[in-house]
């Protein structure tokens, strides 16, 4: 891989946020002239700030209290309101209540904590690859393909390995899809980052040829040259960076990562509803209903 790197980032992670969000890059020599973002200092909530000052429609005024009800007293064939109905919350403040979620359950993202996190994990970066982690025998592949005899046999193979190993499809929505969305800054390191969006599947060793390495999907975006067979053993070592770090690593069986995902999929579908709820409200009232 190192050929096909592009360059390298000898100083700590700032001042990487995109052209798209405003991030100002330019060339070595005007270095001292870039304008470095904020980072939060504390766990102290973060205000709902749009991205940029192109404010987008879902990042206006009016959609971060978005809420839907007739004027009051308002009355036709399908809805009578009297008063004017306690407000729900709008889809923005649930953005919001999920970044402060994520604020509270993982280490500050002060400069200081997250420059710790990072040498620790250059640490055990070092050492996977000294104790040979990454060390993959690819002629073993070669052997097995060759042990097939003919090619429709191994033709066959690989159409019922992809059959057998369809359960995987659903596990691998376990490790993504319930966890976390939120972008907490450019602040926060590479390590907390993935462990905070993605979650590995717990299941008995004797499963993992059928689960294929992909139940390790956390320690996988770590680390992502190791290959899978070596993903178990580093997962002890993924434990204890955790631990002196104070990350959550999160894992959970498979009827409780299929249960965590439903939740998650409840909440976007109460902001669908909601979003829904104003749509109607608009083609009975007329009115935006943003207020």
């Amino acid at each position: 891989m190192h050929r096909y790197r592009i360059g390298r980032i000898s100083e700590d992670w700032v001042n990487l946020t995109p052209p798209i969000r405003g991030g100002s890059f330019k060339d070595t020599a005007n270095a001292s002239s870039i304008q470095k973002p904020s980072t939060p200092t504390n766990r102290t909530k973060l205000p709902f700030v749009p991205f940029s000052t192109n404010t987008s429609p879902f990042e206006s005024d009016a959609y971060r209290s978005l809420s839907c009800h007739a004027e009051d007293g308002r009355k036709d064939d399908k809805v009578v309101v009297t008063s004017r109905p306690p407000r729900e919350p709008g889809n923005a403040e649930m953005v919001k209540q999920a970044l402060d979620k994520d604020i509270d359950q993982y280490p500050s993202l002060d400069a200081q904590t997250q420059r710790a996190i990072v040498e620790r994990y250059r640490e055990l970066h070092q050492r996977i690859k000294k104790e040979g982690y990454y060390d993959c025998q690819y002629w073993e592949y070669v052997k097995e393909m060759t042990s097939i005899p003919t090619w429709p046999l191994r033709i066959v193979f690989v159409l019922v390995s992809h059959i057998i190993t369809m359960p995987l499809h659903v596990q691998i929505t376990l490790s993504h899809w319930s966890m976390s969305t939120s972008d907490v800054g450019e602040g926060e390191s590479f390590p907390q980052h993935q462990l905070r969006t993605t979650m590995d599947v717990e299941c008995p060793s004797w499963l993992d040829p059928l689960h294929g390495g992909l139940q390790f999907q956390a320690v996988h975006h770590l680390f992502p040259g190791v290959p899978r067979h070596n993903l178990r053993r580093l997962q002890q070592l993924v434990i204890k960076f955790c631990e002196e770090t104070g990350i959550k690593y999160k894992r959970l069986g498979f009827v409780a990562g299929n249960r965590d995902v439903l939740g998650k999929l409840g909440e976007v579908a109460a902001q669908l509803d909601l979003m829904i709820k104003c749509q109607k409200h608009m083609a009975e009232t007329g009115k935006s209903g943003l207020h």
